[in-house]
């Protein structure tokens, strides 16, 4: 089974502009100091590439079928976390600086979905987060045993901190923390992360009426739930990743609208925002994003191309393709 297949598959379970041309006019100038990361897969006549562009410049990372999910940054060295599909099985692995390493996880069968899923660095700590309940930390495996599955994880201040569900709920759990506190409401997770003290969980709120579900986006800050735009809806609605800087919490991810089909939005402080898409481009996503002081890069894809936004303007990366898709963002100074 292809990548494509395979992250297809992902997106179901988890989970505008009218008009627009391929720009060069962002790309390479977005800040003298620093230089955009996007990474991403590339599909060209059925397989799939992990692939990353740089200022716009595209690079490929792998000759075979692979794909790369995420990106993390560590002063000026540039990890990016993948899978690279071998004759017999998926194998998770990381590019440093384009120099592959295959990381010391469990090898997983095809067709189950293997790979890296995110890069954490923590002061002088380096986490590999799987698709699986593992993880490597400064290269050593560690896993949850005999745990519920993990939804999103993240590390920072020496905390590992976690979010697991099984038939009762979603759970926020630090480190091998058996119990874990109760998320209330959640219908799914999305992402999270730490900030000081206080843990992030980005998600949908289910809520029953008449007998019918209803869904809000928003986060749980320390469990208490913020809701966002729309409120108690029944359109499909997927939450990606989550930010904060000075101006607030920023979630992305994209929203089934029933006349302009599935479009990429972000939300921040609540308020939702529609992203520009290329015209028909009927199923586009917002995956990833980075803040850099005031400006906000987004990463995702539309119409099959994988692209950017920068401040709610829309960089096409590659034109020529479609069915890719970008699915991390950093800038990484210079």
């Amino acid at each position: 089974m292809r990548f494509n297949n395979i992250l297809f598959i992902l997106f179901v379970t988890f989970l505008s502009v009218s008009s627009c041309k391929k720009s060069n006019s962002d790309k390479g100038s977005d800040n003298k100091n620093f230089d955009i990361y996007v990474v991403g897969t590339k599909q060209v006549d059925g397989q799939s590439y992990a692939t990353y562009w740089k200022n716009g410049a595209e690079k490929t990372l792998s000759t075979v079928d692979s794909k790369a999910t995420c990106i993390a940054i560590n002063g000026r060295d540039v990890y990016i976390g993948g899978a690279v599909n071998k004759p017999t099985y998926n194998r998770g692995v990381y590019w440093k600086n384009d120099q592959l390493t295959e990381i010391p996880l469990p090898d997983s069968p095809i067709p189950a979905v293997y790979g890296v899923k995110s890069i954490v660095f923590d002061g002088s700590d380096n986490y590999i987060f799987s698709d699986y309940n593992r993880y490597t930390k400064n290269g050593v495996t560690y896993d949850y045993s005999n745990s519920t599955p993990t939804n999103a994880i993240y590390a920072k201040g020496g905390k590992l901190a976690r979010v697991t569900n099984d038939a009762v709920g979603f759970y926020y759990r630090e480190g091998t923390q058996p119990g874990g506190t109760l998320i209330p409401g959640a219908y799914s997770i999305g992402a999270m992360l730490l900030d000081g003290n206080d843990y992030y969980v980005a998600g949908l709120r289910v809520t029953t009426l008449n007998n019918r579900s209803y869904f809000t986006p928003g986060y749980w800050k320390n469990g208490v739930f913020e809701q966002s735009d729309p409120i108690n809806v029944e359109d499909n609605i997927y939450i990606r990743d989550i930010a904060i800087n000075k101006n607030g919490v920023y979630i992305v991810g994209s929203i089934v609208d029933a006349v302009k089909g599935q479009v990429p939005v972000y939300w921040h402080q609540g308020k939702i925002n529609y992203l520009p898409i290329i015209a028909g481009g009927i199923n586009s996503n917002a995956r990833s994003i980075f803040l850099n002081g005031d400006d906000i890069y987004i990463a995702g894809d539309t119409k099959g191309q994988p692209c950017y936004w920068k401040n709610g303007n829309l960089v096409i990366l590659n034109a020529d393709v479609t069915s890719s898709q970008a699915t991390g963002i950093a800038l990484v100074p210079r």
